[in-house]
């Protein structure tokens, strides 16, 4: 498809010698950056009148950032005659940068147009910056031009001293003057006055739009109505209306590759002036090679400091009102001056010292083969602190087609952070998976009241924490080894045989688990008792749930849950009342989830239940059951208990355990209007 365009559009742009000099007047207009408005509103105008005209592109934008066009929208543009033409890759001040990140900037935009089905010839340097040495650049990169923005005539400046218009050809084809770009303080008598001048010497006068839009576009923008307008009038003028390639001419050079950075070998520092000692010459306050990067709503400000971790400079990040986002202080997001180059599908250990008033994470960006940026992903949080601490982050695999990585530590609160002595190192490959060994509780334990939780834990990168589960439930959490010793209170779990699982999870966020079959049996120290949190004391939620407990129903029928300290022993009981009843039933029954409050069981045995209510309504205990596949089911119920004003007990021994289930869960319910209350519920074994 884009070789059919290419070969349907290049009659507009012939590959022919530069155009001789003529005593006419030509008018070029010309887009800087790519913007989508461009293609939503200007190009609609353009073909409205006939008119070509020149893109310049910012590539690494393209497709990337919103606000700018997307390859299918250059594509359209050039079907419909226009040219398309280079603008950089990341539309960056040419002139201080180094000779080869130049290269890289003017080339790979080149390159990378060319590879999308673009005849390129032409040149715009971003912000009119520019040397003698960007000059010969651009020439080397295959350009045939290269335009300015300045020089000419404008309606507010250089009204003396300037020419009106060009030469064709131009006097030097890498440095063509125009009038200031087109600015919301432009009027349509300005557009026309430049035009009008031109046409009582002859020459050219390329125009400099950038946003095409009603308002909101910044200083850089015109209104679609000026803009239409103007179109319509040049219609009336004496004037030829052609493409920069039109004038200039010249053959679709080859592709030139620009010189590019290598990443740095395993285990070195990437970083460019990684303890922010260089200052950037252009960017008074800040160090070489690093940037400010905010997002969201907050006040945030940058800053050197002395109190350094090493050497004489740190850079501190300050919010002093935060609403949402982060402020960080991120490696530059260039071609390679100053990003670190990677190798795609590698781990890369990063590091920085900090002291912070809030919680920190690394935030990470990519840079793909075109020179785009990507925002990808965030480390695990590191503490605040007081002092110079050392926060350490391994990545995952470097995603496929990424050049480059850009990051920095963030702060998300108000407060301050102060940050020192990056480093960015390639791991020597992909990531790997840590290595864990569940050293307590031995396999087959009899686990009762505290228990000792201990495991082994190694990573290539580093290991951020151990978690252990009970029944895929976190139950602790350690983060100091070699041990990583916990304790877990093995009572907050009914009765019966448990998985504890040791689960380490590496500086990358990589997670390897291994897990251990126990019992829990804590029963002969309550009394035979196999729940846990038997009498609903517990509820650290601070809902109206108590811990290992779960409020369910069925049917149609209004009700409220409260916890009331109306209790038939310790503090607290559950209180439930149905305000409208139409079907179904309402009750709390031990916790179904994984996380084992719901006693195991045998098959086959009987399990004797039992339960202190007060309840306007009869009442039944209502039994599920947990089958061999994973699922709870409903099982049976009780015979009924009579309403009670006063504490009474109802105590109901199961059929046998049906073949297969695992657990039991069970409760007491309301199937009318009214109220129960419940407290002191137990599960004793026959």
């Amino acid at each position: 498809m884009l070789f059919a365009i290419t070969l349907a559009c290049m009659a507009a742009f012939p590959a022919s010698a530069a155009r001789a000099a003529t005593p006419g007047t030509v008018v070029s207009l010309t887009f800087d950056d790519g913007l989508e408005n461009q293609y939503t509103t200007a190009l609609p105008i353009l073909q409205q009148y006939g008119v070509p005209a020149t893109f310049y592109i910012i590539t690494g934008f393209t497709g990337v950032i919103s606000g700018y066009m997307t390859q299918t929208q250059l594509q359209a543009l050039y079907a419909a005659g226009n040219e398309i033409a280079g603008h950089t890759v990341l539309h960056p001040m040419l002139a201080q940068l180094s000779s080869d990140e130049a290269t890289r900037e003017i080339c790979q935009s080149r390159d990378t147009l060319l590879s999308w089905g673009f005849p390129v010839t032409d040149f715009s340097y971003p912000y009119s910056d520019y040397k003698s040495t960007t000059e010969q650049i651009v020439q080397q990169c295959g350009y045939n031009s290269g335009r300015l923005d300045e020089n000419l005539a404008s309606p507010f400046s250089c009204q003396s001293g300037c020419a009106l218009t060009g030469t064709i050809p131009p006097a030097d084809p890498y440095a063509i003057p125009t009038p200031d770009s087109v600015q919301t303080t432009w009027t349509l008598a300005n557009l026309e006055a430049v035009v009008t001048q031109a046409e009582t010497v002859g020459g050219w006068t390329p125009i400099t739009f950038h946003n095409i839009c009603e308002s909101g576009c910044g200083a850089y923008s015109t209104t679609p109505e000026i803009f239409s307008a103007f179109l319509a009038w040049l219609q009336t003028q004496n004037v030829s209306l052609e493409t920069v390639h039109q004038v200039i001419g010249g053959p679709v050079q080859p592709a030139v590759s620009a010189p590019q950075v290598a990443p740095a070998a395993p285990g070195v520092n990437g970083v460019v002036n990684s303890s922010l000692e260089t200052p950037d010459q252009y960017n008074a306050g800040y160090p070489y090679c690093w940037m400010a990067s905010t997002s969201g709503t907050n006040n945030a400000s940058f800053a050197e400091t002395g109190n350094a971790h090493t050497g004489s400079v740190a850079q501190t990040v300050t919010i002093s009102s935060y609403t949402s986002g982060d402020a960080r202080l991120i490696t530059r997001q260039d071609l390679g001056q100053c990003t670190p180059s990677v190798v795609a599908g590698d781990s890369y250990i990063m590091s920085a010292w900090y002291r912070s008033t809030a919680p920190t994470r690394f935030t990470l960006w990519y840079r793909d083969g075109n020179g785009g940026w990507h925002y990808w992903m965030q480390s695990l949080p590191f503490a605040a602190v007081g002092s110079w601490t050392q926060a350490t982050w391994a990545t995952p695999a470097v995603p496929a087609g990424a050049t480059g990585l850009s990051f920095g530590l963030d702060i998300a609160a108000a407060g301050t952070l102060t940050t020192d002595d990056y480093s960015l190192a390639d791991s020597g490959g992909p990531p790997t998976s840590p290595v864990v060994s569940l050293t307590s509780p031995a396999a087959g334990s009899t686990l009762t009241g505290q228990v000792s939780l201990t495991a082994t834990a190694t990573s290539p990168v580093g290991i951020a924490r151990v978690d252990y589960l009970v029944n895929s439930a976190v139950v602790a959490t350690s983060t100091t080894g070699p041990s990583y010793p916990a304790t877990w209170d093995s009572t907050t779990v009914g009765d019966g045989p448990v998985t504890v699982t040791a689960r380490a999870t590496d500086d990358s966020g990589t997670q390897t688990s291994v897990g251990t079959s126990a019992t829990v049996s804590n029963a002969a120290n309550n009394g035979g008792n196999m729940l846990a949190n038997a009498s609903l004391e517990t509820d650290t939620s601070g809902t109206t749930t108590p811990d290992c407990w779960q409020q369910g129903g069925t049917g149609t029928n209004s009700y409220t849950w409260a916890r009331t300290s109306s209790a038939h022993t310790g503090n607290w009981a559950e209180s439930l009342t149905v305000t409208a009843y139409t079907t179904g039933d309402r009750k709390l029954v031990t916790s179904q989830g994984a996380n084992a409050c719901s006693p195991r069981v045998t098959p086959g045995s009987t399990y004797r239940l039992g339960v202190w209510y007060q309840s306007t309504q009869v009442t039944h205990i209502v039994a599920f059951y947990l089958n061999s596949s994973g699922t709870w089911v409903y099982w049976t119920q009780s015979p009924a208990f009579a309403a009670s004003a006063g504490w009474s007990q109802a105590s109901w021994t199961t059929p046998p355990i049906p073949a297969g289930a695992t657990a039991l869960s069970f409760g007491q319910n309301l199937a009318a209007v009214g109220t129960l209350v419940t407290d002191d519920y137990t599960m004793t074994a026959n």
